[in-house]
């Protein structure tokens, strides 16, 4: 996700159209999905088009209705989710979600294809 907010800033776009919620910042857990959307709204980006990501998304409940609903009546906004939880690779967000989104499965290197990325020659 930085990769592409840093990729997003190079096209010019302006730090005030993105918003990057991390759920694992426990003061977030008294606020609803609405609740920080509608501030950054109202306070920050109440126009432009927004880049939205939101990482470690299954720690809100409802989120994918919530994402459906957002994605089905503006198309101002861009959302990107994701998580470490094995919860969002379940079969029913696809299809919550049908039409709505492209999903990448992150796989850890293994040791070769670690050594090759830092450059290490495997003889």
């Amino acid at each position: 996700m930085y990769q592409m907010i840093a990729r997003l800033f190079k096209k010019g776009i302006k730090p005030e159209q993105i918003l990057f919620i991390n759920f694992d910042d426990m003061t977030l857990e008294k606020f609803s999905i609405e609740d920080i959307y509608k501030t950054y709204r109202l306070n920050i980006n109440p126009q432009q088009k927004a880049y939205i990501f939101f990482d470690e998304i299954h720690k809100k409940d409802g989120w994918e209705s919530w994402i459906r609903k957002k994605y089905d009546i503006s198309s101002n906004e861009k959302f990107i989710v994701s998580g470490s939880c094995s919860h969002l690779l379940k079969k029913e967000y696809s299809t919550l979600l049908t039409g709505r989104n492209i999903t990448f499965e992150m796989y850890p290197l293994s040791f070769q294809e670690y050594l090759t990325f830092i450059g290490q020659k495997i003889d």
